[in-house]
């Protein structure tokens, strides 16, 4: 029996002394008017009322389109069309115009999960923006917690959050919409440009990495008349865009839950597609959906697709076929290796006009997005939290940090976060949870890594970082699929003149304060530097080291380094200095017998294991030789030849000559533009001196300071 059917047996067969029973009537009504259950759908809240003392102001607000927010409720003033309250969002049947004339407004509900709130205030947000007006979501002031959507969400929308108290008193200049995908002067079909921007906004909106090669799959009335049948051609369309890279967003257009449990498990583990649970999609939203040029409807196929067999169409469709494993192991066997990949997303300009996660980031690096950043690491971390981590939130103006890799009933607690930040490219359960938890809730998902100018002490020990640099594609190290850094550096952008100026103000401070990584390491001159023959020097990394793998490397990338280094024809005294990690951090080494063999016993081999500044090295050095370390890149500033035996970010670009040719990479690029994009344009630095956000520049005077106090302080312990 239904709890529906109960309720009317209840209400029917009660005496009238328990009608007439305020208390009564109370507890019938929670339990059976405010909780009433919808189908196979959990922990969401209905029915409530706007405040008739608004009333007034909103009739001095025609061209603001209100959403409000209580304890426990969401409830809009809005034009999207109501099916039924069963489904959990109930509007007026009326135009956006009609609405705007009429004071007296009548209010619906939505559910308070994430998926079905953003998919209506994405609605929203398209619909006033289309009506020339400002959409307001109008929260109380102690119902932040309960709101889970979260700002920065709505900011790329272009939504205004106010609180109630501020609402009664609102400020007189009305804030710009920004950053939303649709044109409000084109009611027609899409122009090319705008079928991107609108494609790019409800990937980033689903949380999925921006892709051209993008589905849009409509389940519509038939998803619910052959519920088996969709599931399983679900569960095979998202194997299928799995194994191709595709991006796949499901669109939820039904009043019934047409997903069972394998079809869902399926979407939210996957990185490639994601469901869009609009539950009732407004038909002006309708038609742009139906105007993207490959979106598939279950049962039938859009005329724009000619009725091509599905799976040849998507192969067809997407551009990045061939995958980076299964060359890796090539990449000793010859002296050259020439990698080919047709990119999944085609570079053209700087694109960022349409980019959200682009757009995202550079506001983000900015301090322009307010809220809290979910992490992978758990409350019981505290030597990552307190450690290296430690200035995570300050550095980004955050509020706070959250958990986000926890399961999948954590989500209500982080989805108002600001943004996931992914630490490493390695998996593991909380990454994944990570991801999925990011695409669930509506808040973007960035990369964060240390900077390049990271502190004084080495980050194995567990000291701080005072610096951050975030992607919103990929690790900026990770070769095998695009990073927004690499991107960049391939499009048609250009460096202006404030920005060069930065950058060489920023390189002359690094050279004339020798500043590295890091830069616990005093200056001297090693006893080999008296040698008359040419000296090479070879970069270790910490073994293990995840851009190692993702820069298309291995072991044998070592070996091949030092086996060419030592059998040139120059004869020179090869240098291996290995990776502080691995000499005073606890951590493995690639320069090691086991992974060498016996060539590490030749005579023309030097092992440095003692710490020394990478500038007294350099001044050194004839040639320096790595496979993806940062360090190479620090050598190309102080102004010396570098080859590569992997792909690290800065190879490819014409800086260095490289083992490892990749296509992509075949734009020419200047030392400094490629240092303002790593090291300037997505990186924070933070003074744990002044506590606040910093310029490189500033860090480098402060880490210079701190590294003569540690320095004169180990000597004094020596």
């Amino acid at each position: 029996m239904t709890m529906d059917k109960v309720a009317q047996l209840v209400e029917r067969n009660a005496p009238s002394w328990l009608k007439r029973n305020a208390r009564a009537v109370k507890l019938y009504k929670l339990i059976f008017e405010r909780n009433r259950p919808v189908a196979n759908l959990k922990r969401r809240y209905y029915l409530s009322i706007c405040p008739d003392k608004l009333n007034a102001l909103l009739i001095k607000k025609p061209d603001v389109l209100f959403v409000f927010c209580d304890d426990r409720d969401i409830h809009f003033s809005t034009p999207i069309q109501a099916h039924s309250l069963r489904i959990g969002l109930k509007t007026a049947h009326t135009s956006l115009s009609a609405l705007c004339n009429a004071p007296t407004l009548e209010v619906g509900t939505v559910l308070q999960d994430p998926n079905p709130v953003k998919a209506a205030l994405v609605q929203l947000s398209h619909t006033a923006k289309r009506q020339r007006m400002q959409l307001v979501v109008v929260q109380r002031d102690r119902g932040d917690r309960f709101f889970h959507v979260s700002r920065s969400f709505a900011q790329i929308l272009g939504i205004t959050f106010v609180k109630l108290s501020d609402f009664l008193c609102p400020p007189s200049d009305k804030p710009e919409l920004t950053y939303w995908p649709y044109i409000p002067e084109r009611r027609q079909h899409f122009e090319s440009t705008e079928v991107e921007r609108f494609e790019s906004g409800l990937q980033f909106i689903c949380g999925l990495e921006a892709s051209r090669s993008v589905f849009l799959l409509w389940g519509g009335d038939a998803a619910a008349d052959f519920r088996t049948r969709w599931n399983e051609f679900l569960v095979r369309l998202v194997t299928l865009c799995d194994d191709l890279g595709c991006n796949l967003i499901i669109v939820e257009d039904s009043a019934k839950n047409t997903l069972d449990n394998s079809a869902y498990n399926e979407i939210s583990k996957s990185q490639r597609a994601a469901i869009f649970s609009g539950l009732i999609i407004d038909d002006n939203f309708k038609d742009h959906l139906y105007s993207c040029s490959r979106t598939i409807v279950f049962g039938a196929v859009c005329d724009n697709l000619n009725g091509v067999e599905l799976n040849v169409l998507l192969e067809r469709s997407h551009d990045c076929l061939q995958e980076t494993r299964g060359h890796i192991d090539q990449f000793g066997a010859s002296n050259e290796t020439t990698l080919t990949f047709i990119r999944d997303l085609v570079v053209d300009g700087q694109s960022t006009d349409w980019d959200f996660g682009s757009a995202f980031g550079l506001r983000l690096c900015q301090g322009q997005i307010t809220g809290s950043l979910a992490l992978a690491q758990s409350a019981e971390s505290r030597d990552v939290i307190e450690g290296v981590q430690k200035y995570i939130v300050p550095a980004f103006d955050a509020d706070g940090r959250l958990d986000g890799g926890g399961r999948i009933s954590t989500v209500k607690d982080t989805a108002g976060a600001a943004a996931f930040m992914q630490w490493g490219a390695s998996e593991s359960n909380r990454r994944r949870n990570l991801r999925r938890n990011a695409k669930i809730s509506g808040s973007p998902l960035l990369f964060v890594e240390d900077g390049f100018v990271r502190s004084v002490e080495i980050g194995a020990g567990g000291s701080p970082g005072l610096s951050f640099f975030i992607d919103d594609l990929s690790p900026y190290y990770d070769a095998r699929r695009w990073s927004r850094m690499e991107r960049t550096l391939a499009s048609n952008w250009e460096i202006n003149e404030t920005e060069l100026d930065k950058v060489r103000m920023s390189i002359a401070q690094l050279r004339k304060l020798r500043i590295s990584k890091y830069n616990h390491a005093p200056e001297y001159i090693p006893p080999w530097a008296t040698t008359a023959r040419p000296v090479y020097l070879l970069i270790d990394q910490r073994f293990g080291d995840q851009s190692v793998i993702c820069g298309l490397a291995n072991e044998s990338s070592f070996r091949r380094m030092v086996v060419d280094a030592v059998t040139d024809t120059k004869e020179p005294l090869v240098v291996l200095k290995r990776h502080p990690d691995g000499t005073i951090g606890g951590k493995g080494s690639f320069f090691t017998k086991d992974v060498l063999g016996e060539v590490i016993d030749h005579p023309s081999i030097i092992l440095h294991d003692e710490e020394i500044n990478p500038y007294s090295l350099f001044a050194l050095a004839d040639e320096v030789r790595c496979v993806t370390s940062g360090m190479g890149f620090e050598a190309i500033i102080a102004g010396k030849p570098v080859m590569t035996y992997g792909a690290p970010f800065y190879s490819g670009w014409g800086l260095t000559a490289d083992k490892i040719r990749l296509d992509w990479r075949a734009k020419k690029r200047t030392r400094e533009e490629v240092f303002y994009v790593a090291y300037l344009s997505r990186a924070v630095y933070y003074d744990p001196d002044a506590r606040d956000r910093t310029s490189l520049a500033s860090l480098c005077d402060v880490i210079s300071r701190h590294r003569d106090m540690f320095l004169k302080q180990k000597q004094l312990d020596v």
